[in-house]
């Protein structure tokens, strides 16, 4: 007899809810998902949750505004070696595409694709796999080919990635 291994998810959107929401849904013990952190923040502070987690799941839009989940996105790729991120993006957008990639992301997922394409992206992505479509990583493929980078900036024009 096999046992069967969860996967580890930690969980970053916008509001409480929206984390609640997910979480409720991934703990289907069909899944063998195992909801190990939620936050609303891109500010960790104790995170021992997180180094349990094998996929971290961000929105880019945190507490903090707009765009705020790619700072998480880019400190946890840096600090967290053994975690794979994917950023949920709300639609698909060649600049978001690239600059997830370019933070660190192993994955995008669409949230107007079916639930099902999300848990099939968790478990890509938890084997070490890079979770896209043809189309987003046609996107990443030019910018590699293309010339100057995309850099995202907040309405005063200053970076929003260090």
């Amino acid at each position: 007899m096999s046992t069967v291994t969860n996967i580890r998810v930690s969980i970053f959107e916008a509001t409480q809810m929206s984390c609640d929401l997910m979480l409720r849904v991934l703990a289907d013990p069909s899944h063998n998902i195992e909801v190990v952190r939620t936050g609303v923040s891109s500010e960790l502070g104790d995170d021992l949750l997180l180094q349990n987690a094998n996929v971290a799941l961000i929105s880019p839009t945190l507490r903090e505004g707009n765009l705020s989940g790619f700072t998480l996105l880019h400190r946890l790729s840096k600090s967290h070696r053994g975690l794979n991120c994917v950023l949920l993006l709300d639609r698909d957008d060649r600049d978001l595409v690239i600059e997830a990639f370019r933070s660190g992301a192993v994955g995008v997922c669409q949230r107007d694709q079916p639930y099902e394409q999300l848990l099939k992206c968790i478990r890509c992505v938890s084997r070490g796999q890079v979770w896209a479509s043809s189309q987003q990583m046609r996107y990443v493929l030019e910018a590699l080919s293309g010339g100057l980078p995309v850099l995202m900036s907040d309405m005063q024009g200053q970076s929003l990635l260090s």
